[in-house]
């Protein structure tokens, strides 16, 4: 959280005052598209990105009368270590990228489904 939301957010709104001074600036973050689809096993890393992603959005709604632009990029998945953590339930780079539903669908909570009285 500290470096992929606080850090990216307040950073970009640091610049952005110089640049809604100056009347004129872009900023470009990079963000995940963890930040749009969750994964488990990425809870903070994917909440991080969300808010990143959101917050950006805000202040770009807030600074582009002012001449500010505020784009964020999302790249998709590049093998990293992080990358390969979240391999455990994939067997090789080739199933994680043609997708596995299994690693998206997340459980019932106590595998318990609530029923409907008749």
């Amino acid at each position: 959280m500290a470096i992929n939301l606080y850090g990216v957010f307040f950073t970009a709104q640091g610049y952005s005052r110089e640049m809604v001074r100056r009347r004129t600036g872009s900023i470009v973050a990079i963000g995940s598209i963890s930040g749009r689809f969750p994964r488990m096993g990425q809870i903070a890393y994917g909440a991080a990105k969300a808010g990143m992603r959101h917050a950006l959005r805000i202040l770009a709604l807030e600074t582009v009368p002012l001449g500010v632009r505020i784009n964020l990029v999302s790249p998709g998945p590049t093998e990293t270590e992080m990358m390969h953590k979240l391999m455990a339930d994939h067997p090789d780079l080739e199933n994680l990228a043609a997708g596995n539903l299994d690693s998206f669908r997340p459980a019932v909570p106590h595998a318990h489904v609530g029923r409907q009285r008749k």
